[in-house]
């Protein structure tokens, strides 16, 4: 699995990129820098993941380090009279206690009551990982509750946000483990007061399955399953997938791979990002590396693109290449967040290299007549001296308030462990 660290070829990236660098098309927003994380241990660092809002306002989600222990943490940050966001960590992970996970790369989901879920990467009882509900008490301290602990046979290391349908089930991917140590698919149950976890689907590349599922899953009004493989032995394909998990009227679930991607020169490669689906049923998602835009030696081939998969009435599915990021202008490129469409059916993601400076993009495409046209919404200048309020590499995709106005996270920039921002048109 491909490391998801911040390496010294980005930094090439980020030289050449602003040596090189033409205008493109770019908008007129503003940033705003609420919350710098890593300015104590205390309040957690490494933010791979993006966050959620809640119906007041608030915002939460992960850091892969800091906290107490050293091992990441669960945080909330709400907004203060002054217009300032304040942080309040509702969990400190805990490495070396037998029980707790730590390192939560995902992102956490909120259901109706508040409750928080989300999954640990490593950990828990087994060492594999596990899952984890938050609970808030009167008193304002939250409660952790392990869902459950990953046993290798029925998966490990989940790196993955959590979804959950109607009846409050969650389901969500592990990148190793099950019956084949590559991948799986899981389901957890709500019974009789616990938790009963299923495995729906285990990968195996070895009948031309994807393999390793980094991503999270997205769910349509049939209660079937959308999601993404990072790799794939499919043919001469070892380049990534797009899959269904169909759910039976049985009960069963049925796996059919909607699209194996190529390294072609054409169609993108390695899926770190699940897929959204539109209300006509198309799926959009992108790929780290690949396309037909000029990259570099570094990564192999272009530097990433997003898709479309459109249904047909046949039963197939038709891919298309909607963007090519480019190396040599100032377009981002490799983009690694999951993307979010507006009620307009416009596409926004992030970078996490390239752009002006090379230290990542918001980016937002909107379609007219047929065509799609990108748009850099903010270029990060996180790699100046540090600290600054400015954020780099944004490896999580974005949300919106009710507003329209846009909020993530980066991994790094301020003071070199990321930072909480805000976009305004």
């Amino acid at each position: 699995m491909r490391s998801r660290k911040f390496s010294v070829g980005f930094m090439a990236l980020a030289i050449v990129a602003y040596t090189l660098g033409v205008a493109i098309q770019a908008a007129a927003q503003t940033e705003t820098v609420y919350f710098l994380f890593g300015r104590t241990p205390d309040n957690g660092y490494d933010s791979y993941s993006g966050v959620v809002r809640d119906s007041a306002g608030n915002f939460y989600g992960t850091t892969v380090g800091g906290g107490n222990h050293l091992s990441g943490t669960v945080y909330e940050l709400s907004p203060n009279a002054s217009g300032e966001y304040e942080e309040t960590v509702l969990h400190n992970f805990q490495r070396y206690n037998s029980t707790d996970g730590w390192q939560p790369f995902s992102g956490v989901i909120l259901d109706a009551s508040g409750n928080v879920y989300g999954t640990a990467e490593s950990g828990g009882t087994n060492g594999f990982g596990m899952v984890f509900e938050l609970t808030p008490g009167s008193d304002g301290q939250w409660t952790e509750t392990v869902l459950h602990n990953f046993t290798l046979k029925d998966g490990a290391r989940p790196w993955s946000a959590l979804i959950a349908d109607a009846s409050g089930n969650l389901y969500g991917t592990a990148a190793g483990g099950g019956k084949y140590a590559s991948g799986v698919v899981f389901e957890l149950m709500r019974v009789n007061g616990g938790w009963v976890e299923t495995t729906l689907h285990d990968f195996n590349p070895h009948r031309g399955d994807g393999y390793t599922p980094i991503a999270g899953l997205t769910l349509d009004a049939e209660g079937n399953l959308y999601g993404t493989t990072s790799y794939c032995q499919c043919g001469y394909s070892n380049d990534g997938t797009v899959f269904e998990l169909k759910h039976g009227a049985g009960g069963g679930w049925t796996e059919e791979i909607l699209h194996s991607f190529i390294n072609d020169g054409v169609q993108g490669f390695e899926l770190n990002a699940g897929v959204t689906m539109d209300s006509e049923g198309n799926l959009y998602g992108a790929t780290t590396l690949g396309g037909s835009g000029i990259c570099n030696d570094i990564y192999g081939g272009g530097c990433g693109t997003v898709f479309k998969l459109a249904p047909l009435t046949d039963g197939t599915w038709a891919e298309t290449t909607i963007h090519d990021f480019q190396y040599y202008t100032s377009d981002g490129i490799l983009p690694y967040g999951t993307l979010v469409l507006d009620a307009a059916g416009n596409l926004y993601g992030t970078t996490v290299s390239g752009g002006a400076v090379g230290s990542g993009t918001v980016f937002e495409l909107t379609r007219s007549n047929g065509a799609w046209t990108e748009t850099i919404l903010h270029n990060f200048f996180g790699f100046n001296p540090l600290p600054n309020k400015e954020g780099a590499v944004p490896y999580a995709g974005v949300v919106f308030d009710n507003s329209g106005n846009i909020y993530g996270t980066t991994n790094a920039g301020g003071y070199g462990s990321g930072v909480f921002f805000e976009i305004t048109p």
